[in-house]
Formats: C-alpha cells, structure tokens, sequence
C-alpha cells in the first residue's frame, strides 16, 4: 500500500493515519501501529473506521443544524455502528457497537457450505476438505453474493469441480436471504445496542450512513428502511471506498491541508477498562463509550498484613467475571506502605491516549511516593528489540527494490 501511494503521489510516504475497526482491542491497535512502524511509517492517529466515515461523509454534507448520524460499517472481516452528534465540522462519537469477528467472509462461508452440500447431495462427492475444490467453491460463494446484490437470480458454475465432475447450481437472491438471515439479524442487534448505548431512539437518528462493501446487500438496505422509517438511507460515496477517504481527510488535517475543511473530532473507547480484584472480579476504570483522551483513576488496598507489592492484571471487556475479558497485560506497584491489611491506598491511574493506547500509573497516597509501575508485554505483542529487528529488515528489502528498479 505504501508503495501504491507514492507511485500515485510521486513522492515519498513517511506518514499515515490508519483505520481500524471500532471494536479492537488494545493489543491491535498497537500492533497496527507497530506495522506502521516497521513499515517506515511514522502513525500519526488511529482513527476507527466508522469515524473515519462519518467524516467521509462531512465532507460531502456541512449540515447547519445538529444531526444525529448512525454510521453502519459492514466490511469484509468486521461490523461496527456507531452513532455521532455532527454540526458544522464537530464530530462527537456518542456509542459504538460491533462485533470484530463478524463480516462478509462469514456470508461467503455460509453460502460456500450451501454449495458444498448441493454439489454432495448431486454426485455424492464430499469435497470439504479438497483445498482445490474448497478453494473454488468459496470463489463462486463470494462471486454469488455479489451477483445477488445486482440480480434477483444467479447460476453457479464450476467445471470440473472434483474427478471431472461439473457443477451447476442455480440460485435466488430469496435463498440467499434465507441462509444468511441470522447474521443480518446479528447486525440489527448491534445496532439497536448502539442507539441505546448513545442514550436515543431510532426516532432521533436523522440520518443512516452505510459504509463497508457488504453493506451493498439489498436485504440490509431493507432491514435498515424498516428500522428507520421515512429516513434515507445514504451512501453519497462509494461504500467500500468511505473508510479510506475519511482517513485520508484525516491525516490531510493533521498534515495543516488548507484544501479540506477544519474538524473537531470526539472519538469513544470501545471497551470497558479495568482490573482484577479478589473473586476474579472485574473493577471497572474507564468505562466504555468514554470520549477519548481519558484519564480515570480508582483507589485499591492490600489483601494481606504489611504486604510489599500489588500485582494487577489489566484487562478490557464487559464482564463482570474479570477472566472472561482480554487481558492486556499486568503492572505492579512497588514500595507502598507497610501496614495492616486494608490500610495502605493506592491510587491506580488509566490513561488513554488518541489512539486509544493504554498506559498506567500507580500513586500511594499517604506515602506520596510512586510504585514502579511495570506494563508486561502481553502475548500477541511485538517487543521493542523485534520492531526494531523488522525495521532493519524492511529497509534491506526497499534497498533490493531500488537496485532492482536501477
């Protein structure tokens, strides 16, 4: 993509603002942010991608008056909504809702397994697990989908499936509904939780923005007229392109680009924050949908008498049982008062930054003095010494690409 851009722009990339879906967690955001790096990329904001579209859409629509904007993102590996107060340029993202393992991928699989058993149930050949024949199967179940979005029927066709069998299958945009209905209905439910989440009704949304390229299904459009009678359902610009543009837009503004339109951007965590206490119990910090950046802070004692040390792990999530969330990682803070069980108070600190990048801190009250304060790098995370290492290597290779190019 890096490559893509300065072929197109004529010049070199060093800069990116990069979406990403609302519902990510800590450790990929900053795993997204550490690509960036490795990619000679220096990050300058990770934006979410239904903010990334509403601003998008802002760029098309100046409205005069304060709107309440629900932005429904469909891609291709993730769903999120999300709903905005926009006037003017200021855009404050009131609630978002999703759900990161679910997208179009999960209707071509359902589809593909449509496939699988109509092309069993007429030769009796079981291919599920013939990567070739899998393979072109889920070519023609994603070749479907969007064959249906256009036309009421289609006809699969593959030849030579498996041991010199062809394959036809007709089929209708009415079965394709039927198949994929729970995963329509899923998204509704998601976005019923948003509006909730925001403190609204349907009745005061204005205006429903659909952005991502799974939002081209007919039957979504129908399900969103349904849920907002007498609203238009807009798509001024290309759904799959709108995510990308408001990025871009984005890193425009912080870049001072005089040719776009100044915006205020408000922008909510996802996910509750917190930590563990005694039973395994969840001790919220920073709670979700809080406008970022944010800075919250609890107080928390010691379980035993003239106790040392206090280990947290952090995790992020909304159950109540605190094992059931991701965890992020543990810090502990050192050097706090010696004394009875219940005595000693520590104040723990959660910030959060733009980004939605966490750090923390740890205070003793009475001591004034400051734990150590340790984050250890959970599983999935990249370590400074490998970022570093993969720096060095993506250099080497641009270096082969331009001795090649010579």
């Amino acid at each position: 993509m890096k490559d893509i851009a300065q072929i197109y722009l004529g010049c070199d990339v060093r800069k990116a603002v990069i979406a990403v879906p609302a519902y990510f967690t800590d450790s990929q955001r900053q795993a997204t942010i550490d690509a960036g790096t490795i990619a000679g990329l220096k990050v300058l904001k990770i934006i979410n991608e239904p903010t990334a579209a509403a601003i998008a859409y802002g760029e098309d629509t100046i409205a005069p008056y304060e709107s309440n904007i629900l932005i429904y993102d469909f891609g291709g590996g993730t769903f999120d909504v999300a709903v905005l107060k926009m006037k003017k340029g200021n855009y404050e993202v009131m609630s978002v809702e999703g759900n990161s393992q679910l997208g179009g991928g999960d209707i071509d699989t359902r589809v593909g397994k449509f496939l699988l058993d109509k092309f069993r149930e007429k030769t009796g050949l079981d291919v599920s697990n013939d990567i070739k024949a899998r393979a072109k199967i889920m070519k023609a179940a994603e070749q479907t989908k969007i064959n249906l979005s256009v036309s009421a029927l289609d006809k699969v066709q593959i030849e030579r499936l498996s041991q010199g069998q062809d394959f036809i299958c007709p089929t209708s945009r009415c079965k394709f509904e039927l198949l994929c209905a729970d995963i329509f209905e899923e998204t509704m439910q998601c976005v019923d939780r948003a509006i909730t989440n925001a403190g609204m009704t349907t009745n005061e949304i204005h205006e429903v923005v659909i952005v991502g390229g799974s939002s081209w299904i007919p039957k979504l459009r129908k399900m969103l007229e349904e849920k907002f009678p007498n609203k238009e359902i807009k798509w001024t610009i290309n759904p799959a392109e709108a995510v990308a543009y408001g990025a871009a837009v984005q890193a425009a503004m912080l870049n001072n680009d005089r040719s776009v339109q100044d915006i205020q951007l408000t922008d909510v965590t996802p996910l509750s924050l917190g930590v563990d206490i005694i039973g395994d119990k969840m001790s919220t910090i920073i709670k979700r949908n809080s406008q970022i950046p944010v800075e919250c802070t609890s107080n928390y004692t010691t379980t035993s008498d003239y106790q040392k040390v206090i280990t947290f792990e952090v995790y992020e999530g909304e159950s109540a049982v605190a094992s059931r969330n991701n965890l992020l990682g543990k810090f502990t803070v050192e050097g706090i008062e010696l004394a009875l069980a219940g005595v000693p108070s520590v104040d723990v600190t959660f910030s959060l930054d733009k980004n939605g990048i966490l750090s923390a801190t740890g205070v003793d009250r009475k001591t004034g003095g400051r734990g150590q304060v340790n984050i250890t790098v959970n599983k999935g995370r990249l370590k400074k010494e490998a970022i570093e290492r993969m720096i060095v290597e993506m250099q080497n290779m641009e270096k082969v690409k331009v001795q090649s190019r010579a």
